[in-house]
């Protein structure tokens, strides 16, 4: 996890919280996606790192940015995508940072991993990507997770 600026010097209203997957290590060969229907996709190159990332909105200074999870993708994603396509949201206490099969994150304001859940694997719909984001009701976090196998509505 690196801390790059003042994180209790930023108020949470000053700060804009992001999701991303950056690629890492030695490029494979591609590995296309077998989905019935599979179009306009972007074959699996490299693993990811996926990260969630907090920059201050005033400067657009790196705060802080926290490794969730690294691993090959089971699938690519269309070529306008991205292994982040879900938006994290707060209530000003806590981030969660949904990435689909790599796993729900709760985050607290400072990058510090609160839980995480691991919701299996997902198979979209022509290989197109995930990017269901979650919904912040009360103290539940709810996920709706729809895709090519068996689909579900979960809260945490």
């Amino acid at each position: 996890m690196g801390r790059e600026g003042s994180v209790a010097a930023v108020p949470p209203r000053e700060r804009v919280f992001l999701t991303t997957a950056v690629p890492f290590g030695d490029a494979l060969g591609p590995i296309a996606d077998d989905a019935p229907g599979t179009h306009d996709s972007v074959p699996v190159t490299q693993q990811e790192r996926f990260l969630a990332l907090a920059l201050d909105r005033r400067d657009g200074k790196l705060l802080w940015q926290t490794t969730l999870r690294e691993e090959l993708p089971h699938e690519g994603g269309h070529k306008t995508g991205s292994y982040a396509s879900a938006s994290p949201t707060t209530d000003g206490e806590v981030l969660i940072a949904p990435f689909g099969s790599r796993g729900l994150y709760a985050l607290d304001l400072a990058g510090k991993v609160l839980w995480k859940q691991d919701l299996g694997r997902m198979a979209t719909k022509h290989a197109h990507g995930e990017g269901s984001s979650p919904l912040l009701v009360g103290e539940f976090v709810v996920v709706v997770w729809d895709h090519e196998g068996d689909s579900f509505v979960a809260a945490f």
